[in-house]
C-alpha cells in the first residue's frame, strides 16, 4: 500500500497546479493477484464544511470535486515501465471499463513516481484535472509489486 505525498498537473499552456492542494490525501493499492484501489483526496480541513463555498452545488457535486476513487485489475509492465489500470468501478463514472496507464517514473521499495495524461474529455465532475499529471507515492505498507 502506498501513500500519497504529492500531486501536481501541468496544463496545456503549461501552468502547474496542485488540484487537491499542497497536502492531498490518497492510498492506492496493489495486490499479488493483479487488483487495485486508488483513492484521492483534496487536503483536510477540519475547519471548513462542505457548504464552504459550494451554495449552488449539492453535497454530492462537492464530494465529487474533491475525491477521485476507482478499482479494478493491474498489470506491470516492467520493461515500458508503465501501469496498466483497467476501471471496474469509478466514482469518474465514464472511467468504468476503461483501461488507464501510468507511466512509472520512479519505483524503489519506499517511493512510486507515477504520470498520467488525462484528457479533458475524461474528466466528467468540475474539477479540471485535464493534463499531466505526476504523483509520488510513499510505500507504507508492502503488500505487491510495484
Amino acid at each position: 500500500m502506498w501513500r500519497l505525498v504529492s500531486w501536481q498537473v501541468t496544463d496545456g499552456a503549461g501552468r502547474r497546479t496542485k488540484p487537491y492542494g499542497d497536502h492531498p490525501v490518497g492510498q492506492i493499492i496493489y495486490t499479488a493477484n493483479g487488483e487495485m484501489s486508488a483513492q484521492l483526496m483534496a487536503e483536510v480541513n477540519p475547519a471548513a464544511s462542505l457548504d464552504d463555498g459550494a451554495k449552488d452545488k449539492t453535497v454530492a457535486q462537492t464530494v465529487a470535486d474533491q475525491f477521485i476513487a476507482y478499482f479494478g485489475r493491474y498489470d506491470y509492465d516492467e520493461t515500458n515501465a508503465t501501469l496498466s489500470h483497467h476501471v471496474e468501478g469509478s466514482l469518474l463514472l465514464n472511467w468504468v471499463g476503461t483501461t488507464v496507464t501510468r507511466q512509472v517514473r520512479h519505483l524503489d521499495h519506499q517511493r512510486l513516481d507515477l504520470g498520467a495524461h488525462i484528457a479533458p474529455e475524461t474528466v466528467s465532475h468540475a474539477q479540471n484535472l485535464a493534463g499531466n499529471h505526476h504523483l509520488v507515492w510513499h510505500r507504507v505498507l508492502d503488500t505487491a509489486k510495484p
